[in-house]
């Protein structure tokens, strides 16, 4: 089986999306991040329960979800790239002390 078919886990976020880590975004994340290495559970949690979703700044098929580094301030970051079909791929995954400029909110909405 090719690296990129095999799933390291799938997941579900708060709109019902299913969001699944290939084998080959894995490896991508680890080589730009190896302090990662043994933080699954972080990539897992920032989908499941993210603190928000932001609409991505220069891809429109992509989505960005926060959540925040126990503790601390930063954030735990991961983008998905979504698919014609409504599911989703994670791109990848790092922590971070702030968002990207442009990125605007769409999970949970405004209530204003």
């Amino acid at each position: 089986m090719e690296p990129g078919n095999i799933i390291i886990f799938h997941v579900e976020d708060p709109r019902g999306i299913k969001v699944v880590l290939y084998m080959s975004e894995w490896i991508h994340i680890l080589d730009d991040h190896p302090n990662l290495q043994n933080r699954i559970n972080d990539i897992k949690n920032s989908l499941i329960s993210p603190m928000y979703i932001c609409k991505d700044v220069d891809y429109d098929n992509r989505q960005v979800y926060y959540q925040v580094v126990n503790g601390k301030q930063k954030y735990h970051k991961t983008v998905i790239e979504l698919f014609s079909n409504g599911d989703a791929k994670v791109v990848t995954s790092y922590t971070t002390m702030t968002g990207k400029a442009g990125e605007y909110i769409i999970w949970p909405q405004s209530k204003t």
